[in-house]
């Protein structure tokens, strides 16, 4: 019942053009009892609020949900729609052997299997954090607009002496590699990329 209402209002607040309440209402629907009518209205808003990667993943799931429903049709529409429209970006990791190693994107663990590969993410501002044992860690930030792809190449920074670890461990302050600092972006050309390319391998907050 609750999840009916909250649908109902985030429906009415899409079709006013309030995208960010529509999506508040949507989200909480779809946690409470996960629906692909859901999924397709909360597409819509994170599509009218430029979110193209989220949207675009959204629209996958309902596809996903509706074999056999004529809805799958509209969803297929708007991926088809936004796959030329998705920001990727790339992590490239240039020392690889570092002990402990872990690399983040927006508080997302990227696993050896997401690294290299150009994965989708919404337009706006993006951070990457290497960290590991003994290192001094590196952070780097980076922005992309849509369609837009760029390659990020990072390390876990600099070989920590005992003395930094052991003077970091013996205070309240967080360890030198938990402060992570740097940045170096590179960039690349835009690729076309055909509908259902990407299988997965997605890193979506």
């Amino acid at each position: 019942v609750t999840a009916e209402a909250l649908f109902r209002e985030g429906l009415a607040a899409l079709e006013a053009g309030d995208h960010a309440r529509a999506c508040a209402k949507l989200g909480e629907s779809l946690r409470l009892d996960p629906a692909a009518g859901t999924l397709l209205n909360l597409g819509r808003c994170k599509e009218g609020l430029g979110l193209t990667a989220s949207a675009w993943q959204h629209f996958r799931e309902a596809a996903d949900l509706l074999v056999g429903d004529d809805r799958r049709q509209l969803a297929l529409e708007r991926i088809a729609a936004l796959e030329p429209q998705l920001a990727r970006i790339t992590v490239l990791l240039t020392e690889s052997d570092a002990p402990g190693l872990e690399v983040r994107r927006d508080q997302v663990i990227l696993g050896r299997e997401g690294l290299g590969s150009a994965l989708p993410v919404d337009p706006g501002d993006h951070v990457v954090v290497a960290r590991a044992r003994g290192r001094a860690g590196r952070t780097v930030r980076v922005h992309v607009d849509r369609a837009e792809q760029r390659v990020v190449r990072i390390d876990p920074g600099a070989r920590l002496s005992a003395a930094d670890v052991n003077g970091a461990e013996g205070t309240n302050e967080p360890a030198p590699w938990l402060t992570p600092t740097g940045i170096g972006i590179g960039s690349v050309g835009l690729v076309g990329v055909a509908v259902g390319a990407v299988t997965g391998a997605l890193a979506l907050d």
